[in-house]
């Protein structure tokens, strides 16, 4: 495999994800597969990689105080995780963010149980889109404030 290409692939869909707000997973595992990936570890891949993208992207959103952290702990308690709450998209977004981070976990334990990831992967996938993610979630507070 190409690790420099799966590093690659990582940071871009770290940056644009968290830039854009959209899901890595979505865009991560076909590139993933662009690349040689195998079949059965590509959509497995993003999802450990979306526990730390995402709290460096909710960590990005502290600073303008945009993460309500008993929300977050509410959203991510069963059966009350879907809650409408009006809130302006900015800080929806942030609290969204932290949210995931404690949902991808689930999917993260399933898919290495099913034997799906490989670490090397993960890793090469993880390693720059970490800080991509913190800085596509910086410009992303910056270009409309709301």
């Amino acid at each position: 495999m190409m690790w420099w290409a799966i590093t690659l692939v990582g940071a871009g869909v770290g940056f644009f994800a968290r830039l854009f707000g959209a899901g890595g997973s979505a865009v991560g595992t076909p590139l993933l597969r662009l690349v040689g990936v195998p079949e059965f570890v590509a959509p497995a891949s993003p999802l450990p990689t979306a526990v730390p993208v995402a709290l460096a992207s909710s960590r990005a959103y502290c600073r303008p105080r945009r993460v309500c952290w008993p929300t977050v702990a509410v959203s991510c308690s069963p059966p009350r995780y879907l809650v409408v709450l009006h809130l302006p998209i900015k800080p929806a977004l942030a609290r969204s963010l932290a949210v995931s981070a404690v949902l991808a976990l689930h999917g993260t334990v399933t898919h290495w149980l099913l034997g799906a990831h490989r670490l090397r992967v993960v890793l090469a996938y993880t390693v720059l889109a970490v800080p991509a993610a913190y800085l596509g979630a910086r410009l992303g507070i910056r270009a409309h404030p709301a």
